[in-house]
């Protein structure tokens, strides 16, 4: 008599960007990250962390100022940013992810010259679109079963030696493509995309996004994860925006379950 056989689900590669809205306290999600590491998918994380950015500005008496939900970010505002993001969030979230066994290793965009940028425009200062990822860095860590966890700073592409601060939403979907992920996991403190009447859009087309973002529904923040999810789509990976508050969310995405906003 045969024993019944056990088949295992195909790892997936995750690309999962963990919003610094979320970072008060990034234990819970990190909970959950392990647990699918564990189940054999390959994940690399992008973390943001603008509430402590924030917090470091408003203890400068520095005003914090946003265009089209991107910082403006001066030379001053670049030190914090760097210094929070590559820095403190970084560590933590490494350190995190050591309670749970789980070998994480934390870096920069300008680690390895992993991620290169372009400056946006001159009225928000020192921000950049990330033009080139260094994919191999990324695959030799995941081949080696390493969790990388990246901060969104980026070497400048045309002014050697310079840092920008990248949207962490823009920068997990170009490394998502780079590296051909299965998908791309956007979390932060927001439910997902909605439509007029304030209803969450399960699933969000291309043509009804432009459509939302042209009637200004779509605004702040919520442009840059919807711009470049559509990106990301038109390549072929899916992407999902969810609230990572919410207990279970990522089994729920990945069971396909009619959480958040899926793009693809």
């Amino acid at each position: 008599m045969f024993k019944e056989s056990i088949i295992k689900p195909m790892s997936k590669k995750i690309v999962i960007k963990i919003g610094g809205s979320t970072s008060n306290d990034y234990k819970k999600i990190i909970r959950e990250i392990a647990n699918i590491t564990n189940s054999g998918n390959q994940i690399i994380i992008v973390h943001g962390g603008g509430n402590l950015i924030s917090g470091w500005l408003n203890d400068m008496n520095k005003k914090t100022e946003f265009i089209n939900g991107l910082r403006v970010t001066d030379n001053q505002t670049l030190s914090i940013v760097i210094g929070a993001l590559a820095g403190t969030t970084n560590k933590n979230i490494v350190a995190n992810f050591a309670k749970h066994q789980i070998d994480a290793i934390g870096l920069s965009g300008v680690d390895g010259n992993l991620l290169f940028a372009e400056k946006i425009n001159e009225p928000i200062g020192n921000v950049g679109e990330i033009k080139k990822v260094n994919k191999k860095i990324i695959e030799i860590l995941i081949k080696n079963n390493y969790l990388p966890v990246i901060s969104p700073v980026a070497l400048s592409v045309n002014d050697k030696g310079s840092i920008l601060n990248v949207n962490a939403d823009t920068a997990a979907i170009a490394i998502a493509i780079a590296i051909n992920a299965d998908k791309c996991i956007l979390l932060s403190d927001v439910d997902g995309v909605k439509d007029s009447n304030g209803t969450i859009i399960n699933n969000l087309s291309s043509q009804k996004a432009k459509e939302l973002i042209e009637k200004k529904i779509i605004i702040e923040g919520m442009i840059p994860k919807v711009t470049s999810a559509l990106k990301a789509a038109e390549l072929g990976i899916s992407c999902h925006i969810a609230n990572g508050n919410h207990i279970g969310i990522l089994d729920d995405i990945l069971m396909n379950k009619d959480k958040g906003t899926r793009i693809d």
